[in-house]
C-alpha cells in the first residue's frame, strides 16, 4: 500500500501512540464522506448473508498483531521501534479490489485503529496509571484532530449497570465507535472553538474519611452561593450595542461571605464550592486564594476537591477559574456564547450584546479519579444547543457544573433534562440571587438535573432551589448557601423514577458570623 511520502514525513513525525492513531484517523477522513457506512461496508463481518469485504480477515490480522505487539513490549519503551513496524506492515498490506478503491485503501488505516484502541481499553482495565493523563493526549497539529480518554470510572457506573440504563445518545462516527479513546475533529466542535484541554486530579490517600466515604455512597455534596450580599459590577456600552462589565471599587464586595462560606464548605464536608456568574473579580478570587493557603491543614482534612470561582469579566472575555483545593489554579473555561438581546425598536440588530474577544479559547474539564468527568461551562454556553452540548456529546462528562447570572433559569430546564436523559450527565447551576424578575419571593435561585429511569424510559428529573417567601428576611442582607446532596446510588425518587437523587438545602449567613471570620 503506497500512502506518499508526505503521509510518511507525518507518520515519522509522530512522538506516541495517540500521535499515530490521530495520523490514521486524519488520513481516512480525507477519503470517507459517510463514517457509517465505511465502517458498516468495509469493516464489519457480516450478520448472516451480506455482501462482505474479502479482505477483512487481513484487516484482523493487522489489529491482532498490533495488539500483541505492544502488549509484549511496552509503547513506552519501544515506541520507535512499533512505528517503524506497523508503517512497513502498511507498505506490505496488499488488498483485493473492493468497492471504492479510495476507501478501500485506507481500511488498513482503521485496522491500526482499532489495534491501538483496543490495547489501550484492555491497558486501562489492567489499571495501568500511565493511562490516567491529561487530554488532548496527542500532539495536535493545525487543522488536525485531537484524541483524549472516552471517559472515566464514575460514580454513577454502578447505577447505569444494576438499573441498565439506555445507552447514551452517540452518533456512529469513526471517532464514537472506538471503546476507550474519543478522536474529535475541528469540525465536530462549536466554530473556532478551541479543543478542550482535560485535567486529571487524583486523590491522595491521606485525604479524609469524608472522601473514602463519599466514594462508599455514591454521593457529591457542591455548595452553591447565589448571594453575593453586594452589586459588584455594572453594564457599560463600549462599541455600539456591545457591553462589557466594569467592576465596582468596593471594600471588601463580598469577600467576608465569601471566605465565611468557604469555612462552611469544609465544616459540612463539601466536594465542590460553585460562585454564580460574573461576581469572582479579582480580590474575591484573591481571597479565595488566601483562605485555601490559610488553611491547608483543616483543608487537607475534609472533603473539598475544588472551587468552580463563577466568573469574572476580565481582559474583554468571561472566564471562569478552577481552583485545587490546595489554592492552586488548574485550569480556566472561556464563555462561548455572548449574552444578546434583540432590538425591539428595530433600529438595531441588537439591543445588548455581551463583547467577548476570544469566546471559547479555552475550556478545562476535570478527570477526577473514581468521581468522574466534571465540565464547566457559563450562562448561555448551556443553552445555544451548540457549544455545551457538542463537548457533553463527545467527552461524556458524569457532572456539568455551571454558573449563570440571568433573570429567570426557565430557559436551561429543557437543556438540563436532556442532557441527562440522551447523555446521563448530570447538572448543577448556580444563578445570582439578584440577578431573578424582579427579586420576587417563591423564584428559583438555582436548579439541579439527575438522570433517572422510569419503567424502561430514561428521565431528565429536574429539582429547583427556590426562594421561600420570608427569603429575605431571614437572609438580612449577609446571604446564603444552598447544600446539594447528589447521591449517584440505585435510589427510589418522585413518581416512581428510580436512579441518582438530589436533595437541596439552604443555609443563611448571619451577621455576628460575618463579623467573626473577619477579625479571624
Amino acid at each position: 500500500m503506497n500512502y506518499g511520502n508526505a503521509y510518511e514525513k507525518d507518520w515519522d513525525s509522530c512522538e506516541n501512540i495517540f500521535d499515530l492513531a490521530v495520523c490514521c484517523y486524519d488520513k481516512i477522513m480525507l477519503h470517507v464522506g459517510n463514517e457509517q457506512n465505511f465502517i458498516a461496508q468495509y469493516m464489519d463481518h457480516p450478520k448472516k448473508n451480506g455482501k462482505k469485504n474479502p479482505n477483512l480477515e487481513k484487516l484482523d490480522e493487522i489489529t491482532n498483531e498490533i495488539l500483541g505487539k505492544f502488549r509484549a513490549e511496552p509503547e513506552e519503551y519501544c515506541f520507535v521501534k512499533h512505528q517503524k513496524y506497523i508503517w512497513e506492515r502498511l507498505e506490505n498490506c496488499f488488498l483485493q479490489p473492493f468497492e471504492e478503491e479510495r476507501v478501500n485503501q485506507v481500511t488498513p488505516l482503521m485496522a491500526v485503529l482499532r489495534g491501538i484502541d483496543q490495547f489501550v481499553y484492555q491497558s486501562r482495565i489492567d489499571g495501568e496509571r500511565r493511562w490516567k493523563a491529561k487530554g488532548p493526549l496527542n500532539m495536535v497539529k493545525k487543522d488536525g484532530s485531537a484524541i483524549y480518554f472516552k471517559s472515566i470510572p464514575s460514580l454513577l457506573d454502578e447505577s447505569k449497570e444494576s438499573l441498565k440504563f439506555r445507552k447514551v445518545s452517540q452518533s456512529s462516527d469513526i471517532g464514537s465507535t472506538l471503546s476507550s479513546l474519543r478522536i474529535i475533529n475541528p469540525l465536530q466542535l462549536a466554530k473556532n472553538a478551541s479543543f478542550p484541554r482535560v485535567v486529571y486530579v487524583p486523590f491522595n490517600s491521606k485525604r479524609s474519611e469524608g472522601i473514602k466515604g463519599m466514594l462508599e455512597k455514591h454521593a457529591l455534596r457542591i455548595l452553591i452561593l447565589p448571594y453575593i450580599p453586594v452589586e459588584t459590577f455594572k453594564v457599560v456600552e463600549t462599541y455600539g450595542s456591545a457591553f462589557a462589565i466594569q467592576y465596582i471599587e468596593k471594600p471588601n464586595p463580598g469577600i467576608d461571605y465569601v471566605r465565611y462560606m468557604m469555612g462552611f464548605a469544609v465544616e459540612k464536608n463539601a466536594n465542590f464550592v460553585l460562585i454564580p456568574e460574573f461576581v469572582a473579580e479579582q480580590p474575591m478570587l484573591n481571597a479565595i486564594h488566601e483562605y485555601l493557603e490559610d488553611n491547608k491543614d483543616s483543608i487537607r482534612r475534609s472533603s473539598l476537591i475544588a472551587i468552580f470561582a463563577g466568573s469574572t469579566y476580565e481582559n474583554y472575555n468571561n472566564v471562569m477559574h478552577i481552583l485545587h483545593y490546595t489554592g492552586r489554579e488548574i485550569g480556566t473555561y472561556y464563555k462561548y456564547s455572548p449574552f444578546t438581546e434583540e432590538d425591539v425598536d428595530g433600529n438595531n440588530t441588537f439591543h445588548m450584546c455581551e463583547y467577548l474577544e476570544s469566546p471559547g479559547k479555552e475550556c478545562t474539564l476535570l478527570d477526577i479519579e473514581d468521581v468522574g468527568r466534571i465540565l464547566p461551562a457559563i450562562c448561555r454556553d448551556i443553552i445555544d444547543g451548540d457549544y455545551t452540548e457538542k463537548l457533553v456529546k463527545t467527552l461524556l462528562p458524569m457532572l456539568v457544573a455551571a454558573p449563570t447570572y440571568s433573570a429567570s433559569v426557565a430557559s436551561f430546564e429543557h437543556p438540563l433534562q436532556y442532557y441527562a436523559k440522551a447523555y446521563h450527565a448530570s447538572t448543577i447551576l448556580c444563578n445570582h440571587c439578584l440577578a431573578t424578575i424582579e427579586k420576587k419571593d417563591n423564584s428559583i435561585v438555582t436548579i439541579a438535573a439527575m438522570p433517572q429511569k422510569k419503567g424502561n424510559k430514561m428521565e431528565g428529573y429536574l429539582c429547583p432551589a427556590m426562594r421561600q417567601k420570608d427569603c429575605r428576611n431571614q437572609c438580612g442582607g449577609n446571604g446564603c448557601g444552598y447544600l446539594v446532596d447528589m447521591k449517584y446510588g440505585r435510589n427510589f425518587g418522585v413518581d416512581g423514577n428510580i436512579g441518582p437523587t438530589i436533595h437541596i438545602e439552604q443555609h443563611f449567613v448571619r451577621s455576628s458570623r460575618l463579623v467573626l471570620d473577619r477579625k479571624q
